[in-house]
């Protein structure tokens, strides 16, 4: 992505009502966790998608996890999908 291309990505970043995490590493947990409890105490919509089981969600590896996990339980509805990949 070129430069303008970033900046502009990076304006319009202030105006989105929806935030979409797909993916997250262990080196950017505690980014992860500020922008998870961002929307929740502003109370702006989130959706998550993992390939975590609610079991792994409801039993984190690690304290940085559990932070994490925790919030998105408290403020997420979890939805189970079943089926095959289409790709």
């Amino acid at each position: 992505m070129s430069r303008p291309q970033q900046h502009r990505h990076l304006k319009r970043k202030d105006s989105i009502r929806f935030l979409v995490f797909l993916a997250f590493s262990s080196i950017h947990l505690e980014q992860v966790y500020n922008v998870v409890d961002s929307r929740y105490r502003s109370q702006k919509p989130f959706i998550v998608t993992t390939n975590l089981t609610l079991e792994e969600l409801q039993n984190p590896e690690d304290t940085a996890h559990s932070r994490i996990y925790d919030r998105l339980l408290e403020m997420c509805c979890p939805v189970f999908f079943t089926g095959e990949n289409s790709l």
